[in-house]
């Protein structure tokens, strides 16, 4: 057991960390594909592919849960007396409603923009890792800071393992138990977008980070090598190849940042949705915790942490993303050669 834990780098750990999360969002009926090896090229590839039992079992599990979490639900809304506790419930009641159909549009109009947009991410880590010799030989996700988000994140995800599923085994009988259901997947699953959009920004970061290790050393490197005693110019050939490289990591960078846009306009609104969620049921615990728990009272602050954490490693991701969106521009200068040659002059323009 040791030996194999040895032999596990960050990033595998991190790969393996993102894919039992995949299977436990496959299961709530969030994702309705897969991620599977393929061969392609002769290259055995990671790509995501649909998964047609799986689009059926994730659309009829959200409806069918969804419209009886909204009546059971409701009916625990109407004998609530509180005007605070009222309002709290309802607002979850709403948001939880709202996300749940949100989810159900996205699986059905947005499935295969998804799809899309998952083998691009994949696709973009395989071009980053080839523009260095030491790169293609990498396998895995991101590296230390990812794998301490990842390990928050699934001890969150753990944790609401613990909280949320016990409470089916208190169910006095078969209508209790079947609300209790739903209330936990309904709630589950805005979570678990949550968590989905965590590990994009997360990705797009550790994609920048990638991109930017690589031009600081490895592309300034290759340019240096460029220089010649006594200002003498190298040759054209030397200075074609060295295009070539710059023109890729032009392309690269430019599908980073349209893989960004894209994953911004699709999560838009499932995001602020769950970010809502969650700030409403940090809300309903705290009053709970406040007027009602004198004995447990701990526990439910720690319930209330947890929701805290989720939206502090969601703003971490986001602003690493953006953090080394940026500095790919700060670049300085002195990393390009620049040659007596015209074509070589417009590709130093910004």
């Amino acid at each position: 057991m040791f030996g194999i834990l040895r032999n596990l780098s960050v990033s595998t750990l991190s790969a393996s960390i993102l894919r039992c999360t995949l299977l436990y969002a496959r299961f709530l009926g969030i994702f309705p594909f897969a991620v599977k090896r393929n061969r392609f090229e002769g290259k055995s590839i990671w790509m995501a592919d649909n998964c047609y039992w799986q689009k059926w079992y994730s659309l009829i599990l959200r409806l069918m849960l969804s419209s009886w979490f909204c009546y059971t639900y409701w009916n625990v809304i109407r004998i609530i007396s509180g005007g605070f506790e009222l309002m709290v419930n309802v607002l979850r009641f709403t948001i939880c409603l709202l996300c749940a159909v949100c989810i159900i549009v996205m699986q059905i109009y947005y499935g295969q923009c998804l799809l899309r947009l998952l083998n691009r991410f994949l696709r973009l880590f395989r071009r980053v890792r080839g523009l260095s010799e030491r790169g293609k030989d990498k396998t895995g996700f991101g590296g230390v800071r990812e794998l301490v988000l990842l390990l928050i994140k699934t001890f969150c995800i753990f944790h609401e393992l613990v909280c949320e599923w016990p409470m089916l085994f208190h169910s006095s009988d078969l209508l209790t138990f079947s609300s209790v259901l739903c209330e936990i997947f309904v709630g589950l699953g805005a979570g678990m977008v949550m968590h989905s959009c965590f590990v994009g920004f997360l990705s797009l970061g550790a994609l920048f980070a990638d991109f930017n290790s690589y031009v600081r050393h490895d592309l300034r490197r290759q340019l240096r090598a460029l220089e010649r005693p006594h200002d003498a110019c190298p040759n054209r050939r030397h200075l074609r190849a060295m295009g070539f490289r710059l023109d890729e990591c032009f392309a690269v960078y430019d599908e980073i940042q349209s893989v960004g846009r894209e994953f911004n306009r699709l999560i838009n609104v499932p995001l602020v949705l769950s970010v809502l969620v969650n700030f409403s049921v940090m809300a309903m615990v705290s009053f709970h915790a406040i007027m009602f728990s004198r004995t447990i009272v701990s526990y439910i602050w720690l319930v209330v942490a947890k929701l805290f954490l989720d939206i502090a490693i969601l703003t971490i991701a986001v602003h690493g993303a953006v953090s080394s969106s940026r500095q790919i521009r700060r670049l300085g200068l002195e990393n390009c050669y620049v040659s007596e040659h015209n074509e070589w002059h417009l590709k130093m323009i910004p």
